[in-house]
């Protein structure tokens, strides 16, 4: 049996018998930054900084325009989305929800939480008024699996983003 709480500062989690829970906007961020440094890890990302997100959770906490969801199991955090809520540059009436970093411990990848943990994120940005949800897919961490399940979700492939390092 799954039940939601609401705590009085207005955060969300879930409760249910499988140890999972789901938390927005938790305050447990050195375990989101360590979380992130396996996210660096695996995508072959260049530019992690411990400090740097670090501080930029530190100051989303107080931003309504900040979404982010953890996942934990048995209190550890395992997964994370975080994403920011700004207007479409071609079109300041739309409201967008831009995903940031989407990243699962690949020890507790496939199963029903993690889809949960989208959900979440799609709810809390349609709450806050969004119009729109953009997510990304890392090229280092490309897999049909993943872009079967987002269209699976009801998204489609819009555009590629091409880096250089400059």
């Amino acid at each position: 049996m799954e039940r939601t709480l609401i705590f009085m500062d207005g955060k969300l989690s879930t409760t249910s018998k499988t140890d999972y829970n789901i938390v927005y906007k938790s305050n447990k961020i050195t375990d989101i930054v360590n979380l992130l440094k396996d996210f660096a890890e695996e995508a072959n990302w260049e530019y992690y900084n411990l400090y740097y997100i670090k501080d930029y959770f530190k100051t989303q906490i107080n931003n309504p325009n900040g979404i982010w969801f953890t996942l934990e199991y048995k209190n550890k955090i395992v997964g994370v989305i975080c994403g920011l809520l700004h207007q479409h540059i071609y079109d300041p009436e739309k409201i967008v929800l831009t995903e940031l970093v989407w990243y699962v411990d690949k020890n507790y990848r496939n199963n029903k939480y993690n889809l949960k943990l989208i959900k979440y994120f799609e709810n809390k940005g349609k709450e806050l008024g969004a119009d729109k949800i953009f997510l990304t897919l890392r090229m280092s961490l490309k897999s049909e699996s993943v872009e079967k399940f987002y269209k699976r979700l009801g998204y489609k492939e819009e555009e590629k983003t091409f880096s250089r390092v400059l």
